[in-house]
């Protein structure tokens, strides 16, 4: 059975249009999605946003130090933060919210149903949970779409294939699917606030409590159980010090998940699939690496051509391709 997978296409029409060329071309009898799937901003509201920011950019001591700043000075609060922060934050992630509803709705939807082959459907960190859960379960009712986080499903073929989406906690704005990594993990200091989709709208959080209060990707994995027989692994956060989780926003430290893992060294799937980390083949030079018994692969992605590959599920290592498609092609 011929299996394609790509991850962290961000919305992009033109990789998915891409991406239907390459199952066409590989003669793909599966499609795999790893995550990150749909899109996180309107434009207009992201131009808004970076507008207003320039208009009022941070100011006082911390203005050039970067990173670094909290640790050494007490910031100034500015009228980007007093005004921007509480005003422009939740109303970007509602807008956030609707356009992936829509997505799903108005492409999403009918670009499954144009395959002619089944989708294995992993959310990730950037799609919110509760706005979009109606629209994700009209995908699964058509029967062509099967959900996969924290859920089995089987291939074509029969082999099983079971989803984890979440990923450590981002530096930027905490989202629903992050979690603490580890259960002794304290969560980070930064940042103070985040939004999450709970009760079918957004909620602005205090990051460090929300993520306290819950179970680690560590606890949540040791509910998931294996399949017995050789099966497939999709994790959206790749493995901790390997090739695939080089972070280009931290210089290239490695940034995956301890816990995936320790789940993968204790289960051995025999395939895991994984993203997140748009640039960690680029920066390691390598997309695939052995883990023991599995054979963990992340194609990398980027906006201008489209990152995937594809294998035969009875000879993966022989027969694994990655290509770098134009966008758009058909």
């Amino acid at each position: 059975m011929r299996l394609v997978f790509a991850t962290d296409l961000h919305g992009r029409e033109g990789l998915y249009h891409s991406l239907a060329a390459w199952i066409r071309a590989q003669q793909g009898d599966a499609l795999v999605l790893g995550g990150d799937l749909l899109p996180t901003f309107t434009g207009a509201a992201l131009s808004t946003y970076r507008a207003a920011r320039r208009l009022f950019p941070p100011r006082g001591p911390d203005a050039s130090m970067g990173q670094a700043a909290p640790d050494l000075v007490q910031p100034r609060r500015t009228l980007a933060e007093h005004v921007l922060a509480p005003t422009l934050g939740p109303l970007l992630q509602r807008l956030s919210c609707a356009t992936q509803a829509a997505f799903l709705t108005d492409f999403l939807g009918p670009w499954t149903r144009s395959l002619d082959v089944p989708t294995y459907l992993l959310i990730g960190n950037h799609c919110w949970l509760g706005p979009a859960r109606s629209a994700l379960s009209v995908l699964q009712d058509s029967g062509r779409v099967h959900l996969l986080h924290r859920r089995q499903a089987r291939l074509p073929c029969g082999t099983p294939i079971l989803g984890f989406g979440c990923t450590p906690p981002s530096p930027g704005t905490h989202k629903d699917l992050e979690r603490r990594d580890l259960r002794h993990d304290v969560a980070p200091a930064q940042p103070r606030t985040g939004f999450v989709s709970l009760d079918g709208r957004i909620q602005r959080v205090r990051a460090a409590p929300w993520l306290d209060d819950r179970r680690s990707m560590e606890e949540v994995l040791e509910t998931l159980i294996p399949p017995s027989e050789p099966w497939v692994l999709v994790a959206h956060c790749p493995p901790h010090d390997t090739l695939l989780d080089r972070d280009l926003l931290s210089a290239g430290a490695h940034r995956g998940s301890r816990a995936v893992r320790g789940f993968i060294h204790a289960h051995q799937p025999a395939i895991s699939l994984h993203g997140h980390y748009h640039e960690a083949p680029l920066l390691s030079g390598a997309w695939h690496q052995p883990l023991g018994q599995t054979l963990a692969i992340q194609p990398g992605q980027d906006f201008g051509a489209l990152h995937a590959c594809a294998l035969d599920l009875d000879a993966p290592g022989e027969t694994l391709v990655h290509t770098r498609l134009p966008v758009g092609s058909r």
